[in-house]
């Protein structure tokens, strides 16, 4: 009796075959309805940060406020000079 790759080259085609069957199905259309960020990344922002990541920006903007109020940082000289000669040149 010869052995023979036949009975091998079989079985991984259908493995491939049903693999790829299960895998590439069509979308069902109640998939396709659904709000995603897949083509538009400005959805809904706050949705996708978690509870505890928004207690800490929350936290974060009142010790801002706190400490800031609604002002900027104080410039140096050096920062409030370079703005200067950006300005004189009319480059923002």
């Amino acid at each position: 009796m010869k052995f023979t790759l036949e009975p091998i080259y079989l079985i991984t085609a259908l493995i491939i075959a049903v693999v790829l069957g299960i895998s590439c199905q069509p979308q069902p259309v109640k998939a396709l309805e659904k709000d995603t960020d897949y083509y538009d990344h400005t959805l809904n922002l706050e949705t996708t940060l978690s509870e505890e990541k928004q207690q800490w920006q929350q936290w974060a903007k009142e010790e801002w406020e706190k400490e800031h109020s609604n002002l900027q940082t104080p410039l140096t000289a050096e920062h409030e000079a370079e703005i200067r000669e950006r300005l004189a040149k009319g480059v923002r």
